[in-house]
């Protein structure tokens, strides 16, 4: 039997933030807004997790996830979040089909990090 070994080169550490809408419009569709970066400067991506189905144990969402080419402007999201709605291509097309009509909050977040094994010459 395989069993995982670590794999070589850093572990990544990533922040990740949530939002929503001041009338909390994605809670209310089960919707989830993501800002996470990566390695604390390194990248950034933005993510919209829709409503889970649950099937024989198994939680599913549909996921659309977008890279920020400005690093340093997402950095000011967290505290100007209303700044995401209009930078954002991904946000800008899905802001009505969200219901996103007020301003954005920033939710609260947390840091991890991540370990990088190896499993039957795959790096999961």
């Amino acid at each position: 039997m395989a069993h995982p070994t670590p794999a070589a080169g850093p572990l990544p550490c990533q922040e990740n933030y949530f939002f929503d809408g001041t009338q909390r419009e994605l809670e209310g569709q089960r919707a989830v807004l993501r800002l996470r970066f990566y390695n604390q400067d390194e990248k950034a991506t933005i993510t919209i997790k829709g409503k889970q189905v649950l099937a024989e144990g198994i939680g599913r969402a549909s996921e659309v996830e977008e890279q920020v080419a400005d690093i340093q402007a997402a950095r000011q999201w967290l505290t100007q979040p209303d700044a995401m709605l209009t930078a954002s291509p991904l946000l800008q097309s899905m802001k009505d089909k969200l219901g996103l009509r007020s301003s954005l909050v920033c939710l609260g977040g947390f840091r991890n990090q991540r370990e990088v094994v190896g499993w039957e010459g795959e790096v999961l």
